[in-house]
């Protein structure tokens, strides 16, 4: 990336608001072509490279209309952007609750999330926090010297290319203690990953709860001295038991030589007694912190 070209692009992007405002405020593509994308070519970010997507589907029948890779590009996007026309209202995921649980899908699948409208630049942390507070860098072309929007977002790009991006418990990767039901809503997660780089496959959502059990017995966490372990204080139901026997009638899996059984219940999605509500409450039973295991995000 070539600084001089980054202040010549902004540069540019201030006399084509200036100038052709009128036509730029009725399309979101003309917003794009003149003023979004030569920014990103100018960040190093081709638009037909190998590095960048547009209109990238990362959750279900949503999609990002840019997505950009670390470098050099592999696994999940560093950073989502929406683009709106220019002068549209950029009100990420503090509008409503549905605009909320988007965010915390963005938050599943990159660090970074971006929103402009080729004038107004604001990103995001995805990191857990209050969307609002998530605000790290805000510009506006129009306003500020060419010098200064360069520097805010030749942060960004430093950034987007950390080496260190995609190795987990990175990008594509959150910990358990922040999952939520609307990340579940978003698809299964294909791995778990714990504090010692035990890592697996999940198939199901049951396997969740299985290897973090397995894990647990395996590191001295889990025995037969602190089982059997229920899902709610005070409930009926068990995650763990000392013989296979289910109130429900559900399957159980042996683990530590058949000393303690896996109630294979805990296999849905969303839901108090769902499958990685079970794997906290498994933890946290057995004094081990949800926030050092990481679950994958699905592969779109």
């Amino acid at each position: 990336m070539d600084r001089s070209n980054l202040v010549s692009a902004i540069a540019q992007a201030q006399q084509d608001i200036q100038q052709y405002r009128t036509k730029l405020v009725k399309s979101e593509y003309l917003t794009r072509k003149v003023l979004i994308d030569p920014v990103l070519e100018a960040l190093g970010y081709s638009i037909l490279g190998s590095g960048v997507a547009v209109e990238y589907p990362y959750s279900g029948q949503t999609r990002a209309d840019y997505a950009l890779w670390s470098e050099p590009a592999r696994g999940k996007p560093a950073c989502l952007a929406t683009a709106k026309k220019l002068g549209d209202k950029l009100e990420p995921a503090i509008v409503s609750a549905a605009d909320r649980r988007e965010f915390e899908k963005q938050r599943y699948f990159t660090y970074y999330f971006a929103m402009t409208d080729g004038d107004i630049w604001k990103i995001y942390d995805t990191s857990p926090g209050k969307v609002e507070d998530n605000l790290f860098i805000e510009l506006r072309i129009s306003r500020q010297s060419p010098s200064h929007c360069a520097a805010a977002l030749e942060r960004l790009a430093a950034l987007l290319r950390e080496p260190n991006l995609d190795a987990p418990p990175g990008l594509g990767w959150i910990a358990l203690a922040d999952f939520t039901n609307a990340l579940a809503d978003a698809g299964r997660p294909t791995a778990i990953y714990f504090p010692d780089g035990e890592k697996g496959e999940t198939r199901s959502w049951y396997h969740i709860v299985e290897h973090t059990a397995r894990w647990l017995w395996a590191s001295g966490r889990l025995t037969i001295r602190n089982a059997p372990i229920l899902v709610v204080p005070r409930g009926t139901a068990h995650i763990v038991n000392t013989s296979a026997e289910c109130e429900s009638g559900a399957p159980w899996v042996p683990i530590g030589n058949g000393e303690l059984f896996v109630s294979k219940q805990g296999g849905k999605a969303v839901g108090s007694q769902s499958a990685w509500e079970r794997a906290k409450t498994l933890l946290e039973a057995c004094n081990a912190d949800p926030g050092d295991v990481y679950l994958q995000a699905p592969l779109r």
